[in-house]
């Protein structure tokens, strides 16, 4: 995962959904030009499958981006996701399966979680 160019910020989104229980999560990571964190979240969405969780991903992330003034703001999505997970796909999957948030919350993180397998 390459950090943004000089003067960006990147916002990296996953979804995750389990075909047996349905749950479904998304993961955001906000990192700065250094590739430094800067926010990661974590949302339980309802009714959604991997698509609407990429897309609902992407929406949160944003929201937040301009109320931050995140700009100017790279994003990147995964399709192929390495056997460690990246650190949205990691939210993604603690979105989906965390009892600590109702469905209409948003996690915020302001460091890295200890749950998270950052690289």
């Amino acid at each position: 995962m390459a950090p943004p160019a000089q003067g960006y910020y990147k916002l990296n989104i996953d979804g995750a959904f389990d075909n047996h229980s349905h749950k479904v999560g998304a993961g955001r990571v906000f990192r700065d030009a250094s590739g430094t964190w800067v926010y990661g979240f974590t949302k339980q969405l309802r009714h959604a499958d991997i698509l609407q969780a990429e897309l609902l991903a992407l929406y949160h992330g944003l929201l937040l981006a301009n109320a931050c003034n995140f700009r100017p703001l790279q994003v990147e999505t995964d399709s192929q996701v390495d056997a460690r997970g990246t650190p949205a796909d990691v939210l993604a999957k603690h979105g989906k399966t965390t009892t600590d948030i109702q469905p209409n919350d948003v996690l915020i993180f302001e460091n890295p979680p200890t749950f998270a397998y950052l690289f």
